[in-house]
């Protein structure tokens, strides 16, 4: 009874962490092979697998055509980030690039949010 709660509750576990180590190795080497120019082998040994305990099981594969990267675990967890000029690299879940919008990417007309708040603070002196 003991190993069926100790099974249940690693399942459990992984189900909720996996999602997030795969993620978290799907946009790292993105943004580290699409944006900085590195190798991804080496930043996945060098940067990723020191800090994350779960990149131990996590497969990835970078598409240079597509600009994306896919990183999957025990076959059943997947996360895949692409590369956006403009934007960076974004997480994405059942969608390509071309399925995304393209707003957002930029500064807006307004600024950021902390230039506001600096320019009111400004003002109010």
């Amino acid at each position: 009874m003991l190993a069926v709660g100790l099974s249940a509750a690693a399942v459990w576990f992984l189900a909720q962490a996996m999602p997030m180590g795969t993620g978290y190795v799907a946009r790292y080497l993105c943004s580290s092979t699409f944006i900085s120019g590195r190798d991804p082998k080496a930043v996945f040994n060098e940067d990723v697998k020191p800090v994350n305990p779960l990149a131990g099981v996590v497969a990835w594969d970078v598409d240079a055509d597509d600009q994306s990267v896919t990183a999957t675990a025990f076959k059943v967890f997947r996360s895949k980030a692409i590369y956006r000029a403009g934007c960076g690299c974004t997480l994405v879940a059942d969608a390509t690039g071309a399925a995304l919008p393209a707003a957002g990417c930029g500064p807006t007309r307004r600024g950021t949010p902390m230039r506001r708040r600096a320019s009111r603070s400004r003002r109010s002196s």
